[in-house]
């Protein structure tokens, strides 16, 4: 598994709008829209990537802590509205005869 996923902003959505990853992995958000969009959660585990410009992409925020079934909930500042989720698996055990 790639260590870094992609959530496309494109007609004031997130896609897709809801992602599993693995701990230890980062999610990158491209936005495709004409203007500016942000990915920010306030509540722990919190993050904001700031304004995404269109036509950029944010940078990488990275997941260590695996959550439950649901995930967790992020919306763009600007427009709250906009509603995305992650959720973050923990990554499977390594098989130590099999590796």
């Amino acid at each position: 598994m790639s260590n870094i996923a992609r959530v496309k902003i494109a007609q004031f959505k997130y896609d897709p709008a809801k992602i599993e990853i693995e701990v230890g992995q980062s999610v990158v958000w491209e936005n495709a829209d004409g203007m500016d969009h942000t990915a920010t959660r306030t509540a722990a585990p919190a993050f904001d990537t700031g304004a995404i410009h269109p036509g950029t992409q944010s940078g990488e925020v990275k997941f260590d802590t695996a959550t439950d079934d649901e995930g967790i909930e992020y919306a763009c500042k600007p427009h709250p509205f906009m509603k995305g989720r992650i959720v973050v698996k923990a990554a499977p055990p390594v098989d130590p005869i099999n590796c």
